[in-house]
């Protein structure tokens, strides 16, 4: 257990000391740095923020590789900037009927 730095004596640093040199201690921390150094901290961090977020819903649902930024009033699709551009020039949607 960590001894608390005000709590801390000669006594209780040198047996912290004496457990920390321990071999099955090195062995535990060897087969711990083993583990991390599997890990992919960066991706797993990534994936869980976009569970948290839930991105699949804020992708554009004709073009889904971009984020969708505009929403149509009248059906409820949800657009990018390039889908929603695209749609009003080709007069499929009226420009008044998209909510950011």
């Amino acid at each position: 257990m960590p001894v608390p730095f005000k709590k801390m004596t000669p006594q209780s640093l040198a047996a912290s000391i004496t457990f920390a040199l321990k071999e099955e201690v090195a062995i535990a921390v060897q087969t711990m740095a083993a583990q991390i150094a599997e890990e992919d901290g960066a991706k797993d961090t990534v994936l869980d923020m976009e569970q948290a977020l839930d991105v699949d819903d804020m992708r554009c649902q004709i073009c889904p590789e971009k984020l969708a930024v505009w929403r149509d009033k009248k059906t409820g699709t949800h657009l990018s900037g390039m889908a929603a551009s695209t749609l009003a020039e080709q007069k499929l949607i009226h420009p008044k009927d998209l909510r950011l």
